[in-house]
């Protein structure tokens, strides 16, 4: 029965030892140490003792997925053994770091039936203080023009097609603004014609001319007549009835045009 207990013990102690004879490294290529959430910097992936690993198995297992819960790799770069170790797996990659987290004593990749602990190097989280949550695309556009050249025409289309609606809405938006502001000028404009009383008030009117005549498309006959019996007798010192009543008469008809538009 000793005999036994042992062997069960000396099992399990030799292969907890073999399940973690094996270990990896993330490395940070990039000069700054800190990466902030969402941030992408380049790393360097070493797996040791690998050999005879499929590389290609190795990548399609790495590339635009989630790696060590807190990141994400965007793109496998290369895949390759070591040129002084041929037991030595080395990945390079595009890497983002997904959410901040706390340093700990190693870190966890299942692959396959292995459990490869993870040590990660030059890298110091931060947090970033306007996180909402980061959008990673699955499959980058880039790659997925590689894989279906016809792709491009589709982004291009859709990107004529929003490029489109956008100026037309800007458009839209320019011209009812414009007309928002032109509108206002002339309610402005038709309060002040309205308070017209006197003989000042109806010189002020000629006297800005240049101001309000753009609003209603120019002189028109009404205006022309108003302009025309105004000029006759403003530089006199006093009006008749005859002529007060012609020029008022005048200014009702132009002052139509205003209530018209």
């Amino acid at each position: 029965m000793k005999w036994l207990i042992s062997s069960v013990l000396f099992f399990l102690v030799s292969f907890s030892l073999s399940a973690y004879e094996i270990k990896g490294e993330l490395i940070n290529k990039d000069t700054s140490v800190s990466i902030i959430e969402g941030q992408t910097f380049n790393a360097y992936l070493r797996i040791w003792p690998f050999a005879n690993a499929d590389l290609a198995a190795v990548k399609e297992a790495l590339n635009e997925k989630d790696f060590l819960d807190f990141f994400y790799i965007v793109n496998v770069q290369k895949v390759e053994y070591s040129n002084n170790n041929e037991e030595v797996l080395e990945i390079e990659a595009k890497v983002i770091l997904k959410k901040f987290y706390v340093p700990r004593t190693f870190y966890i990749w299942p692959y396959k039936s292995l459990t490869i602990p993870f040590d990660i190097i030059n890298i110091q989280p931060v947090k970033n203080p306007t996180k909402q949550d980061f959008l990673i695309l699955q499959q980058p556009v880039i790659e997925t023009i590689k894989k279906n050249p016809l792709s491009l025409w589709v982004y291009f289309i859709v990107v004529l097609v929003i490029g489109m609606l956008s100026y037309f809405l800007i458009l839209l938006v320019r011209r009812n603004r414009i007309k928002k502001v032109k509108q206002a000028e002339l309610d402005k404009w038709i309060v002040i014609f309205k308070n017209v009383r006197d003989r000042e008030s109806l010189e002020e009117i000629y006297r800005t001319k240049d101001n309000w005549l753009p609003l209603v498309g120019g002189e028109t006959p009404p205006i022309l007549m108003f302009f025309k019996l105004l000029n006759k007798i403003q530089f006199k010192k006093d009006w008749d009835e005859m002529e007060e009543h012609q020029v008022n008469e005048a200014f009702d008809e132009m002052r139509s045009i205003f209530e018209r538009n």
